[in-house]
């Protein structure tokens, strides 16, 4: 798992150029759209109050990740793997695919979560979906916006399940 966590955006600079060097494909995928979160984060307080930008990367090979409780603020990108995500909150995310997630493969299995005001310059304002499986209970999406497909959700090529009153608002 490459996992990118700064305040500035010259931090997130150095670790996608570490990632970048990867032979990976989808390394360099996440390497890129790294540097495209570190443009939105660039003027981000490093005050204790102020919300630190996230970028998250899930690769194949890595071990299940499970997101408990928490409240994001930058996208996670699925490339292999298994994620959970419960009772979290993703809040304010802007990607150029997928605002708050995108599986490009593996697995994402969220529960009781939240996704709220996430934006996308491509599809999926709250979640794009290309490959692999994403399913989703009992979580509520509101607010989130698209310039091209699917302003809370656009699947494309991958398996989705809505159970248990997941409301798209």
């Amino acid at each position: 798992m490459y996992t990118c966590n700064y305040f500035r955006a010259r931090d997130i600079s150095r670790c996608a150029s570490r990632v970048r060097r990867s032979r990976s494909a989808r390394a360099r995928a996440c390497a890129a759209a790294a540097s495209f979160s570190a443009r939105r984060c660039s003027g981000v307080s490093a005050a204790p109050s102020a919300g630190r930008c996230r970028y998250t990367c899930l690769l194949a090979g890595a071990p299940r990740v499970t997101l408990r409780g928490l409240t994001m603020h930058g996208p996670v990108h699925v490339g292999g793997g298994d994620l959970s995500i419960e009772s979290c909150r993703f809040d304010g995310c802007e990607a150029p695919e997928g605002g708050a997630l995108l599986l490009s493969d593996g697995m994402i299995n969220a529960m009781n979560s939240t996704f709220s005001g996430n934006k996308a310059s491509g599809s999926g304002g709250a979640v794009m979906a290309s490959n692999g499986i994403a399913k989703f209970a009992s979580c509520h999406f509101e607010d989130n916006q698209a310039s091209a497909r699917g302003g809370g959700l656009c699947i494309d090529g991958a398996e989705l399940v809505l159970s248990d009153g997941t409301l798209l608002t």
